[in-house]
């Protein structure tokens, strides 16, 4: 007779503890992302851009989509090459499409100067 208790595998972990361990890892490199580029920036990337005068507290912006990301490891998802930092007038107004960017530096990318144009 088969003894079922050797073939019997551990209950894997559950999804809420998982997703947690991610969630704190996720946060712990987004941190430390954060205050990396507002150390690079100081200010509104877009307040010499003649796009407009700057309004509101400043926020984080990424440049690339988070559908592009979604499933990549924190380390990849938020790079500091990858965001600055805009005022909430120019950041609803880049997520709408109204102002748009270039990379001056492909290489450097959000490291190296930008290019601002209203749509």
């Amino acid at each position: 007779m088969l003894d079922y208790s050797v073939l019997a595998l551990p209950k894997p972990e559950p999804r809420r503890k998982t997703k947690a361990r991610k969630v704190r890892r996720e946060a712990g490199v987004l941190q430390a992302m954060r205050a990396d580029v507002f150390a690079r920036d100081i200010g509104c990337r877009a307040q010499f851009a003649d796009v407009g005068r700057c309004l509101g507290r400043l926020t984080l912006a990424h440049l690339r989509r988070k559908s592009a990301s979604r499933g990549m490891a924190p380390e990849l998802r938020h790079r500091v090459d990858e965001a600055i930092v805009l005022c909430i007038r120019h950041h609803s107004l880049e997520e709408t499409h109204q102002l748009r960017w270039a990379y001056l530096d492909d290489e450097a990318k959000a490291n190296g100067p930008l290019h601002w144009d209203l749509a």
